[in-house]
């Protein structure tokens, strides 16, 4: 029977981490991509779990997150602006991306 110390096991897991962090990216990328190809000015994605609104190559790129882990939710404010809501306890945190930088209507 095999066994690894200590050490090795925690560069196994570095090594995952490193490689699914590398996979998320490239997925960001593609979805940004593929909303820019068809004209759109971004994408919303989910079931990543990681909630964020960012540009990627001049695309809007927003993730939901999740409710159950992060309790994070994407909501619209009446003037468009994407904003990513965190429910913690008693209050709720807001998170917006700077209209600044959004797509020119």
């Amino acid at each position: 029977m095999a066994t690894c110390s200590m050490a090795e096991s925690v560069l196994a897991l570095k090594r995952r981490l490193k490689s699914a962090r590398e996979y998320i990216e490239r997925y960001e990328i593609a979805a940004a991509d593929y909303a820019l190809e068809r004209g759109f000015d971004g994408v919303v994605c989910g079931h990543i779990h990681k909630p964020c609104i960012r540009h990627i190559g001049g695309a809007i790129y927003a993730n939901d997150g999740d409710w159950v882990e992060h309790r994070t939710a994407l909501a619209e404010s009446s003037d468009g602006t994407l904003q990513i809501l965190n429910w913690q306890l008693d209050t709720i945190e807001v998170q917006a991306l700077d209209p600044a930088l959004a797509p020119a209507a």
